[in-house]
Protein backbone atom coordinates (compact mmCIF):
# COMPACT_ATOMS: atom_id res chain seq x y z
CA UNK A 1 0.00 0.00 0.00
CA UNK A 2 2.71 2.32 0.82
CA UNK A 3 4.55 1.58 -2.51
CA UNK A 4 1.42 2.19 -4.82
CA UNK A 5 -0.03 5.00 -2.72
CA UNK A 6 3.46 6.82 -3.54
CA UNK A 7 3.14 6.00 -7.26
CA UNK A 8 -0.16 7.98 -6.89
CA UNK A 9 1.43 10.89 -5.14
CA UNK A 10 4.32 11.16 -7.62
CA UNK A 11 1.30 10.95 -10.55
CA UNK A 12 -0.66 13.74 -8.90
CA UNK A 13 1.75 16.28 -7.96
CA UNK A 14 3.26 15.84 -12.07
CA UNK A 15 0.24 16.85 -13.50
CA UNK A 16 -0.97 19.27 -11.07
CA UNK A 17 2.65 20.97 -11.68
CA UNK A 18 1.83 20.60 -15.42
CA UNK A 19 -1.62 22.12 -15.66
CA UNK A 20 -0.57 24.91 -12.53
CA UNK A 21 -3.42 23.64 -10.42
CA UNK A 22 -2.25 21.75 -7.20
CA UNK A 23 -4.61 22.82 -5.27
CA UNK A 24 -7.64 21.97 -7.23
CA UNK A 25 -6.92 18.53 -8.70
CA UNK A 26 -8.83 16.70 -6.71
CA UNK A 27 -11.77 19.16 -6.34
CA UNK A 28 -12.70 19.30 -9.89
CA UNK A 29 -16.26 19.29 -10.79
CA UNK A 30 -18.38 18.51 -14.23
CA UNK A 31 -18.80 22.13 -14.55
CA UNK A 32 -15.67 24.38 -15.70
CA UNK A 33 -14.94 27.63 -14.28
CA UNK A 34 -15.85 30.73 -16.30
CA UNK A 35 -12.26 31.33 -17.07
CA UNK A 36 -11.91 27.94 -18.04
CA UNK A 37 -14.86 28.23 -20.72
CA UNK A 38 -13.76 31.30 -21.87
CA UNK A 39 -10.38 29.66 -22.31
CA UNK A 40 -11.85 27.09 -24.71
CA UNK A 41 -13.68 29.70 -26.61
CA UNK A 42 -10.92 31.76 -27.30
CA UNK A 43 -9.01 28.47 -28.14
CA UNK A 44 -11.62 27.53 -30.61
CA UNK A 45 -12.96 30.73 -32.08
CA UNK A 46 -12.74 31.44 -35.61
CA UNK A 47 -9.17 32.84 -37.19
CA UNK A 48 -10.88 36.21 -37.55
CA UNK A 49 -11.99 37.06 -34.22
CA UNK A 50 -8.44 35.32 -32.72
CA UNK A 51 -6.48 38.78 -32.44
CA UNK A 52 -9.35 40.18 -30.39
CA UNK A 53 -9.89 37.64 -27.95
CA UNK A 54 -6.20 36.05 -27.27
CA UNK A 55 -3.86 38.11 -25.43
CA UNK A 56 -1.38 39.22 -27.17
CA UNK A 57 1.60 37.51 -26.59
CA UNK A 58 -0.35 33.99 -27.16
CA UNK A 59 -1.80 35.45 -30.62
CA UNK A 60 0.43 33.75 -32.55
CA UNK A 61 -0.40 30.63 -30.72
CA UNK A 62 -4.04 30.49 -31.80
CA UNK A 63 -3.30 30.08 -35.76
CA UNK A 64 -0.65 26.69 -35.25
CA UNK A 65 -3.54 24.65 -34.55
CA UNK A 66 -2.73 21.24 -35.86
CA UNK A 67 -4.78 20.31 -39.01
CA UNK A 68 -7.60 17.06 -38.47
CA UNK A 69 -8.25 16.97 -42.26
CA UNK A 70 -6.62 14.31 -43.85
CA UNK A 71 -4.95 15.09 -47.18
CA UNK A 72 -7.53 14.69 -50.24
CA UNK A 73 -6.92 11.99 -53.03
CA UNK A 74 -7.50 15.17 -55.32
CA UNK A 75 -4.30 17.12 -54.30
CA UNK A 76 -1.65 16.04 -57.16
CA UNK A 77 -1.57 17.80 -60.03
CA UNK A 78 -2.16 16.55 -63.73
CA UNK A 79 1.26 16.25 -64.73
CA UNK A 80 1.00 13.11 -67.28
CA UNK A 81 -2.44 15.11 -68.94
CA UNK A 82 -0.14 18.11 -69.98
CA UNK A 83 2.56 15.96 -70.83
CA UNK A 84 0.51 13.50 -73.33
CA UNK A 85 -1.38 16.90 -74.55
CA UNK A 86 2.22 18.84 -75.57
CA UNK A 87 3.37 15.17 -77.14
CA UNK A 88 0.20 15.31 -79.41
CA UNK A 89 0.55 18.90 -80.48
CA UNK A 90 4.09 18.44 -81.38
CA UNK A 91 2.98 15.10 -83.39
CA UNK A 92 0.22 17.85 -85.14
CA UNK A 93 2.66 20.11 -85.76
CA UNK A 94 5.07 17.31 -87.60
CA UNK A 95 2.09 16.36 -90.00
CA UNK A 96 1.68 20.22 -90.79
CA UNK A 97 5.33 20.46 -91.80
CA UNK A 98 5.10 17.38 -94.00
CA UNK A 99 3.42 19.61 -96.48
CA UNK A 100 1.44 22.78 -96.93
CA UNK A 101 -1.84 21.67 -94.87
CA UNK A 102 -5.16 22.07 -96.27
CA UNK A 103 -8.33 24.31 -95.40
CA UNK A 104 -8.25 24.85 -91.80
CA UNK A 105 -4.99 23.74 -90.89
CA UNK A 106 -6.18 19.88 -92.32
CA UNK A 107 -2.96 18.00 -92.90
CA UNK A 108 -2.79 15.91 -96.16
CA UNK A 109 -3.62 12.44 -96.61
CA UNK A 110 -0.52 11.65 -97.49
CA UNK A 111 1.14 13.68 -94.81
CA UNK A 112 -0.84 11.95 -92.68
CA UNK A 113 0.45 8.20 -94.05
CA UNK A 114 4.17 9.62 -93.93
CA UNK A 115 4.32 10.50 -90.23
CA UNK A 116 2.52 7.02 -89.62
CA UNK A 117 -1.70 7.14 -89.73
CA UNK A 118 -3.26 4.24 -89.43
CA UNK A 119 -4.48 1.92 -92.42
CA UNK A 120 -5.57 -1.67 -92.44
CA UNK A 121 -4.00 -2.26 -96.11
CA UNK A 122 -0.96 -0.56 -94.58
CA UNK A 123 -0.22 -3.33 -91.44
CA UNK A 124 -1.69 -6.59 -92.85
CA UNK A 125 -0.21 -6.05 -96.50
CA UNK A 126 2.81 -3.89 -95.97
CA UNK A 127 3.55 -5.33 -92.82
CA UNK A 128 3.68 -1.96 -90.57
CA UNK A 129 2.37 -3.19 -87.53
CA UNK A 130 4.25 -0.09 -85.50
CA UNK A 131 1.57 2.32 -87.28
CA UNK A 132 -0.63 1.24 -83.98
CA UNK A 133 1.60 2.82 -81.95
CA UNK A 134 1.51 5.94 -83.85
CA UNK A 135 -1.69 6.65 -85.75
CA UNK A 136 -3.60 7.00 -81.78
CA UNK A 137 -0.57 9.89 -81.40
CA UNK A 138 -1.91 11.87 -84.55
CA UNK A 139 -5.09 13.99 -85.65
CA UNK A 140 -6.53 14.54 -88.98
CA UNK A 141 -7.09 18.66 -88.41
CA UNK A 142 -6.90 21.40 -86.09
CA UNK A 143 -10.84 21.07 -84.66
CA UNK A 144 -9.93 17.54 -84.51
CA UNK A 145 -7.21 18.32 -82.03
CA UNK A 146 -9.06 21.12 -80.62
CA UNK A 147 -12.10 18.81 -79.88
CA UNK A 148 -9.84 15.56 -78.40
CA UNK A 149 -7.51 18.61 -76.26
CA UNK A 150 -10.96 19.83 -74.71
CA UNK A 151 -12.29 16.37 -73.09
CA UNK A 152 -8.41 15.43 -72.12
CA UNK A 153 -7.84 17.90 -70.48
CA UNK A 154 -11.42 17.92 -68.48
CA UNK A 155 -10.66 14.05 -67.86
CA UNK A 156 -7.06 14.87 -66.56
CA UNK A 157 -8.67 17.05 -64.00
CA UNK A 158 -10.88 14.37 -62.81
CA UNK A 159 -9.11 11.45 -63.08
CA UNK A 160 -5.32 11.90 -62.71
CA UNK A 161 -5.44 13.61 -59.41
CA UNK A 162 -7.37 10.16 -58.15
CA UNK A 163 -5.03 7.03 -59.47
CA UNK A 164 -1.67 8.91 -60.23
CA UNK A 165 0.16 10.03 -63.22
CA UNK A 166 1.58 7.01 -63.56
CA UNK A 167 -1.65 5.08 -63.76
CA UNK A 168 -2.99 7.36 -65.97
CA UNK A 169 -0.88 7.83 -68.34
CA UNK A 170 -0.78 3.91 -68.63
CA UNK A 171 -4.40 3.87 -69.56
CA UNK A 172 -4.22 5.93 -72.01
CA UNK A 173 -1.38 4.10 -73.91
CA UNK A 174 -3.62 1.00 -73.08
CA UNK A 175 -6.71 2.54 -74.80
CA UNK A 176 -4.62 3.83 -77.56
CA UNK A 177 -3.92 0.04 -78.64
CA UNK A 178 -7.51 -1.05 -78.10
CA UNK A 179 -8.77 1.85 -80.13
CA UNK A 180 -6.06 0.71 -82.53
CA UNK A 181 -6.97 -2.34 -82.77
CA UNK A 182 -10.83 -2.20 -83.18
CA UNK A 183 -10.15 0.17 -85.89
CA UNK A 184 -7.89 -2.54 -88.04
CA UNK A 185 -10.27 -5.02 -87.60
CA UNK A 186 -13.46 -3.52 -87.75
CA UNK A 187 -13.17 -0.88 -90.89
CA UNK A 188 -12.67 -1.11 -94.42
CA UNK A 189 -9.10 -1.75 -95.71
CA UNK A 190 -8.89 1.67 -97.36
CA UNK A 191 -9.82 4.02 -94.11
CA UNK A 192 -7.06 6.12 -92.62
CA UNK A 193 -7.65 6.61 -88.96
CA UNK A 194 -5.84 8.94 -86.81
CA UNK A 195 -6.39 10.90 -83.26
CA UNK A 196 -6.69 9.81 -79.39
CA UNK A 197 -9.86 9.06 -79.63
CA UNK A 198 -9.70 5.81 -78.52
CA UNK A 199 -7.09 6.71 -75.80
CA UNK A 200 -9.36 9.48 -74.56
CA UNK A 201 -12.19 7.12 -74.66
CA UNK A 202 -10.26 4.86 -72.22
CA UNK A 203 -10.00 7.38 -69.68
CA UNK A 204 -13.82 8.32 -69.88
CA UNK A 205 -14.93 5.28 -68.89
CA UNK A 206 -12.05 4.91 -66.56
CA UNK A 207 -13.31 7.52 -65.08
CA UNK A 208 -16.63 6.23 -64.50
CA UNK A 209 -15.01 2.33 -62.86
CA UNK A 210 -13.04 4.70 -60.67
CA UNK A 211 -15.26 6.95 -59.63
CA UNK A 212 -16.99 3.85 -57.56
CA UNK A 213 -13.56 4.24 -55.38
CA UNK A 214 -13.83 4.99 -51.91
CA UNK A 215 -11.01 7.82 -52.51
CA UNK A 216 -13.64 9.72 -55.24
CA UNK A 217 -16.19 9.82 -52.75
CA UNK A 218 -15.88 13.79 -52.55
CA UNK A 219 -15.97 13.52 -56.67
CA UNK A 220 -17.95 10.79 -57.46
CA UNK A 221 -21.07 11.99 -58.92
CA UNK A 222 -19.12 14.67 -60.65
CA UNK A 223 -16.85 12.04 -62.40
CA UNK A 224 -19.95 10.00 -63.47
CA UNK A 225 -21.80 12.71 -64.77
CA UNK A 226 -18.97 14.27 -66.92
CA UNK A 227 -17.88 11.01 -67.85
CA UNK A 228 -21.44 9.52 -69.08
CA UNK A 229 -21.87 12.41 -70.85
CA UNK A 230 -18.78 12.16 -72.78
CA UNK A 231 -18.62 8.53 -73.40
CA UNK A 232 -22.73 8.13 -74.89
CA UNK A 233 -22.52 10.34 -77.77
CA UNK A 234 -19.33 9.16 -78.75
CA UNK A 235 -20.22 5.14 -78.53
CA UNK A 236 -23.42 6.16 -80.07
CA UNK A 237 -23.53 6.61 -83.88
CA UNK A 238 -26.97 7.84 -83.82
CA UNK A 239 -26.13 10.79 -81.69
CA UNK A 240 -24.11 12.06 -85.49
CA UNK A 241 -25.97 10.26 -88.19
CA UNK A 242 -24.02 13.03 -90.14
CA UNK A 243 -20.92 12.45 -89.90
CA UNK A 244 -19.10 10.18 -91.94
CA UNK A 245 -15.80 10.57 -90.29
CA UNK A 246 -15.86 9.37 -86.77
CA UNK A 247 -14.03 6.23 -86.10
CA UNK A 248 -16.73 4.72 -83.73
CA UNK A 249 -14.83 1.41 -83.83
CA UNK A 250 -11.69 2.79 -82.31
CA UNK A 251 -14.00 4.41 -79.47
CA UNK A 252 -15.70 0.97 -78.76
CA UNK A 253 -12.55 -0.78 -78.71
CA UNK A 254 -11.12 1.98 -76.02
CA UNK A 255 -13.95 1.90 -73.94
CA UNK A 256 -13.52 -1.73 -73.56
CA UNK A 257 -9.97 -1.74 -72.33
CA UNK A 258 -10.54 1.42 -70.62
CA UNK A 259 -13.10 -0.61 -68.53
CA UNK A 260 -10.50 -3.52 -68.24
CA UNK A 261 -8.31 -1.09 -66.72
CA UNK A 262 -10.63 0.31 -64.72
CA UNK A 263 -11.84 -2.88 -62.74
CA UNK A 264 -8.02 -4.18 -62.89
CA UNK A 265 -7.46 -0.58 -60.83
CA UNK A 266 -10.33 -1.54 -58.59
CA UNK A 267 -8.87 -4.85 -57.66
CA UNK A 268 -5.45 -3.18 -57.02
CA UNK A 269 -6.61 -0.68 -54.99
CA UNK A 270 -6.44 -1.44 -51.46
CA UNK A 271 -9.31 0.99 -49.64
CA UNK A 272 -7.02 1.77 -47.02
CA UNK A 273 -4.69 3.73 -50.01
CA UNK A 274 -4.92 6.80 -51.48
CA UNK A 275 -3.85 5.41 -54.51
CA UNK A 276 -3.56 1.95 -56.95
CA UNK A 277 -0.66 0.13 -56.04
CA UNK A 278 1.85 -1.62 -58.09
CA UNK A 279 2.74 1.79 -60.19
CA UNK A 280 5.92 -0.16 -61.25
CA UNK A 281 3.57 -1.99 -63.69
CA UNK A 282 1.86 1.30 -64.81
CA UNK A 283 5.61 2.51 -65.72
CA UNK A 284 6.16 -0.59 -67.71
CA UNK A 285 3.21 0.38 -69.90
CA UNK A 286 4.63 3.73 -70.48
CA UNK A 287 7.66 2.80 -71.43
CA UNK A 288 6.28 0.10 -73.68
CA UNK A 289 4.15 2.77 -74.73
CA UNK A 290 6.63 5.19 -75.46
CA UNK A 291 8.99 3.17 -77.49
CA UNK A 292 6.50 1.78 -79.45
CA UNK A 293 5.78 5.38 -81.18
CA UNK A 294 9.64 6.45 -81.20
CA UNK A 295 10.47 3.31 -83.23
CA UNK A 296 6.88 3.74 -85.09
CA UNK A 297 7.67 7.23 -86.00
CA UNK A 298 11.37 6.53 -86.88
CA UNK A 299 10.17 3.38 -89.62
CA UNK A 300 7.43 6.11 -90.97
CA UNK A 301 10.40 8.35 -91.70
CA UNK A 302 12.62 5.86 -93.07
CA UNK A 303 9.47 4.35 -95.47
CA UNK A 304 7.51 5.16 -98.02
CA UNK A 305 3.60 5.24 -97.53
CA UNK A 306 1.47 2.29 -99.15
CA UNK A 307 1.09 3.11 -103.65
CA UNK A 308 -2.29 2.39 -102.61
CA UNK A 309 -3.16 4.83 -99.75
CA UNK A 310 -0.99 7.50 -101.10
CA UNK A 311 -2.98 9.29 -103.60
CA UNK A 312 -6.10 9.42 -101.63
CA UNK A 313 -8.51 8.35 -98.77
CA UNK A 314 -11.24 7.14 -100.61
CA UNK A 315 -10.61 3.92 -101.55
CA UNK A 316 -10.33 5.51 -105.07
CA UNK A 317 -6.82 3.53 -107.38
CA UNK A 318 -3.89 5.77 -107.33
CA UNK A 319 -2.33 6.62 -110.73
CA UNK A 320 0.61 4.31 -109.59
CA UNK A 321 -1.42 1.05 -109.48
CA UNK A 322 -4.32 2.43 -111.94
CA UNK A 323 -3.53 -0.20 -115.77
CA UNK A 324 -1.85 1.58 -118.44
CA UNK A 325 -4.32 -0.30 -120.97
CA UNK A 326 -8.21 -1.92 -120.97
CA UNK A 327 -6.64 -5.77 -121.46
CA UNK A 328 -4.22 -4.90 -118.49
CA UNK A 329 -6.95 -3.63 -115.90
CA UNK A 330 -8.97 -6.77 -117.06
CA UNK A 331 -6.20 -8.96 -115.99
CA UNK A 332 -6.18 -7.38 -112.91
CA UNK A 333 -9.99 -6.87 -112.53
CA UNK A 334 -10.24 -9.28 -109.44
CA UNK A 335 -7.40 -7.87 -107.03
CA UNK A 336 -8.51 -3.83 -107.95
CA UNK A 337 -12.06 -4.81 -106.41
CA UNK A 338 -11.16 -6.82 -103.97
CA UNK A 339 -8.51 -3.91 -102.63
CA UNK A 340 -10.16 -0.79 -103.85
CA UNK A 341 -14.21 -2.27 -103.53
CA UNK A 342 -15.27 1.54 -103.86
CA UNK A 343 -13.68 2.66 -106.89
CA UNK A 344 -15.85 2.02 -110.48
CA UNK A 345 -13.03 1.29 -112.52
CA UNK A 346 -12.48 -1.94 -110.86
CA UNK A 347 -15.92 -2.97 -111.36
CA UNK A 348 -15.40 -1.25 -115.27
CA UNK A 349 -12.87 -3.77 -116.17
CA UNK A 350 -14.28 -7.05 -113.99
CA UNK A 351 -17.17 -6.18 -115.74
CA UNK A 352 -15.56 -6.47 -119.14
CA UNK A 353 -13.49 -9.55 -117.91
CA UNK A 354 -17.34 -10.96 -117.09
CA UNK A 355 -18.53 -10.29 -120.29
CA UNK A 356 -15.76 -11.59 -122.15
CA UNK A 357 -16.43 -15.47 -120.76
CA UNK A 358 -20.16 -15.25 -121.22
CA UNK A 359 -21.16 -14.39 -117.65
CA UNK A 360 -23.98 -11.67 -118.50
CA UNK A 361 -25.22 -12.25 -115.17
CA UNK A 362 -22.09 -11.18 -113.51
CA UNK A 363 -20.80 -8.50 -115.99
CA UNK A 364 -24.16 -6.99 -115.67
CA UNK A 365 -23.71 -6.64 -111.93
CA UNK A 366 -20.56 -5.21 -111.88
CA UNK A 367 -21.47 -2.45 -114.84
CA UNK A 368 -24.40 -1.34 -112.66
CA UNK A 369 -21.93 -0.99 -109.84
CA UNK A 370 -19.68 0.65 -111.56
CA UNK A 371 -22.39 2.99 -112.79
CA UNK A 372 -23.67 3.71 -109.41
CA UNK A 373 -20.03 4.41 -107.58
CA UNK A 374 -18.93 6.64 -110.69
CA UNK A 375 -20.59 9.91 -108.69
CA UNK A 376 -18.61 10.02 -106.31
CA UNK A 377 -15.90 9.48 -108.15
CA UNK A 378 -16.50 12.27 -110.35
CA UNK A 379 -13.24 14.13 -109.36
CA UNK A 380 -10.86 10.83 -109.94
CA UNK A 381 -12.57 8.91 -113.36
CA UNK A 382 -12.14 9.88 -116.95
CA UNK A 383 -14.70 12.22 -118.47
CA UNK A 384 -15.94 9.46 -120.79
CA UNK A 385 -15.44 6.96 -118.13
CA UNK A 386 -19.64 7.40 -118.00
CA UNK A 387 -20.43 6.74 -121.52
CA UNK A 388 -17.95 3.84 -121.91
CA UNK A 389 -19.88 2.08 -118.87
CA UNK A 390 -23.25 2.95 -120.04
CA UNK A 391 -22.18 1.30 -123.38
CA UNK A 392 -21.08 -2.12 -121.95
CA UNK A 393 -24.09 -2.39 -120.07
CA UNK A 394 -26.16 -1.75 -122.80
CA UNK A 395 -24.20 -4.17 -124.61
CA UNK A 396 -24.67 -6.88 -121.64
CA UNK A 397 -28.16 -5.98 -121.60
CA UNK A 398 -28.91 -6.07 -125.61
CA UNK A 399 -27.36 -9.86 -124.78
CA UNK A 400 -29.68 -10.91 -122.73
CA UNK A 401 -32.01 -9.80 -125.00
CA UNK A 402 -33.34 -6.64 -122.48
CA UNK A 403 -33.45 -4.52 -125.70
CA UNK A 404 -35.88 -1.90 -123.67
CA UNK A 405 -33.72 -1.92 -121.02
CA UNK A 406 -30.32 -1.60 -122.83
CA UNK A 407 -31.87 1.87 -124.85
CA UNK A 408 -32.76 3.60 -121.42
CA UNK A 409 -29.15 2.66 -120.00
CA UNK A 410 -27.54 3.82 -123.02
CA UNK A 411 -29.15 6.98 -123.73
CA UNK A 412 -27.19 10.32 -124.52
CA UNK A 413 -24.12 7.58 -124.32
CA UNK A 414 -24.95 6.62 -128.43
CA UNK A 415 -24.37 9.84 -129.15
CA UNK A 416 -20.78 10.61 -127.99
CA UNK A 417 -19.59 7.72 -128.80
CA UNK A 418 -16.94 9.46 -131.18
CA UNK A 419 -15.44 10.81 -127.78
CA UNK A 420 -14.07 6.86 -127.21
CA UNK A 421 -11.61 4.72 -128.74
CA UNK A 422 -12.01 1.51 -129.94
CA UNK A 423 -15.69 0.82 -129.69
CA UNK A 424 -16.25 0.52 -133.62
CA UNK A 425 -17.56 -2.85 -132.97
CA UNK A 426 -19.56 -1.99 -130.24
CA UNK A 427 -21.46 0.72 -131.90
CA UNK A 428 -21.72 -1.66 -134.82
CA UNK A 429 -23.33 -4.28 -132.63
CA UNK A 430 -25.83 -1.26 -130.72
CA UNK A 431 -26.99 -0.08 -133.44
CA UNK A 432 -27.42 -3.53 -135.31
CA UNK A 433 -29.40 -4.38 -131.70
CA UNK A 434 -31.75 -1.21 -132.12
CA UNK A 435 -30.16 -0.17 -128.88
CA UNK A 436 -28.30 3.22 -130.53
CA UNK A 437 -29.55 4.78 -134.01
CA UNK A 438 -28.18 4.65 -136.73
Amino acid sequence: MAFSQQIFTVAKRGLSKVFGMSRQFGKRGAVAPAKARMAVATAVAAPALAPVLAPAGTRSLVHDYPSIVPTRAFSAKPISTFLILALLIVVFVAELNIEPPGHAFTPSLHAQMAIGALNPNAVFYGGQFWRVFTGPLMHGSLMHITGNAVIFVIIGFLLEPLIGSAWFAAIFFVGALGGALASLFFNSPHVVATGASGAIMALVVATFVCSFHDSASDRCVRMQMTSARVALPALLPAYNVASHHIDYQAHAGGALFGCLMGLLLLWLWPYSSARPAYRPVALIIIVLGLLGAAIGFHEASASPPPDEIASTGDGFIPDSLLPGTTPEGIAQSSDLVTRFPRDPRGHFFRGLHLLRVNDYAGARFQLQTALDLEPAAHDVVDPRFNSAVRLMLAVTLAAEGNIQEAKEVAGPACSESGKLEGVTEIMAFLQKSGVCAE
